[in-house]
């Protein structure tokens, strides 16, 4: 029932070695949604949720030695493991985190690779695989899903092209207004269960576009911005079923528009 506790290790500047139970929440774009001028890792329009793993970066440093084209480019890695989700017989059963040994245990493994980065524009990629991802089904036919199964396995994979201020020095708002431009794929692979309504494999894929900006009131503080997002009908990212900003609008099927405005309110 713990929720976080992870470190990050620094071997010099340019390689890092982290381990842990983390919030993988709130990655880039849906930070800036979140108010938070910093992303946290991995992409969101991917995976939005908690996880145990391990991970390990390779800095631009590690490139730059190997040609200069890279150090230009601003190249680094992240590579990542862990186990998302645990065998156990669900929250909301009669014995909470119970240990289910009919299931598996849901791994997955991800790289984070970005090939460009000059601080203003940027392309960012990641490819995820996972397996042995869970769901709720109706084994009494009663129409409420009453035991967790697994479902299957999933590959996913996310390219986000992002401006850190638009233009040359335009104007001070075109410097300070944040836009991007995000492409999603996700594949189920069932394992003789149905996953989003079928045992075959499926094939998604996701648009999400926005733009966070200053805002009226206050040119320090205040952001506002947009988002849109339209996901197809077998689209799937790796976060919950849930009720939130963030968590519905990564994981839409149809379409999605936002806007919102951060003001604040105490300082």
């Amino acid at each position: 029932r713990l929720k976080q506790a992870f470190f990050n290790y620094y071997f010099g500047d340019d390689l890092m070695f982290s381990a842990g139970r983390r919030p993988a929440t709130e990655g880039f774009p849906a930070n800036y949604r979140a108010g938070d001028e910093h992303a946290n890792s991995p992409l969101a329009h991917l995976i939005n949720l908690e996880f145990d793993g391990v991970s390990f970066k390779i800095g631009n440093d590690i490139f730059a030695n190997l040609s200069d084209k890279f150090s230009d480019w601003g190249t680094w890695v992240k590579l990542c493991a862990g186990r998302g989700y645990s065998p156990n017989s669900g929250k909301f059963t009669q014995y909470p985190y119970d240990k289910d040994n009919n299931l598996k245990i849901n791994d997955f493994a991800g790289l984070i690779i970005v090939p460009y980065d000059d601080g203003q524009y940027a392309l960012w990629t990641e490819t995820v695989k996972a397996w042995n991802v869970k769901g709720w089904f109706d084994t009494d036919n009663d129409g409420m899903p009453d035991t967790m199964q697994d479902a299957g396995d999933y590959f996913g994979f996310n390219a986000v092209f992002k401006a850190n201020g638009v233009g040359e020095e335009i104007s001070d708002f075109l410097d300070n207004t944040n836009a991007f431009i995000s492409f999603a794929l996700s594949k189920t692979i069932p394992h003789n269960k149905r996953m989003l309504g079928t045992t075959d494999s499926k094939t998604g894929t996701s648009w999400w576009i926005g733009a966070d900006m200053p805002g009226f009131f206050n040119e320090d503080d205040d952001r506002m911005g947009f988002n849109f997002v339209k996901g197809s009908k077998y689209y799937r990212s790796m976060t919950y079923a849930e009720d939130t900003l963030i968590g519905s609008i990564a994981a839409v099927r149809g379409k999605a528009y936002e806007v919102y405005y951060h003001h604040k309110i105490i300082p």
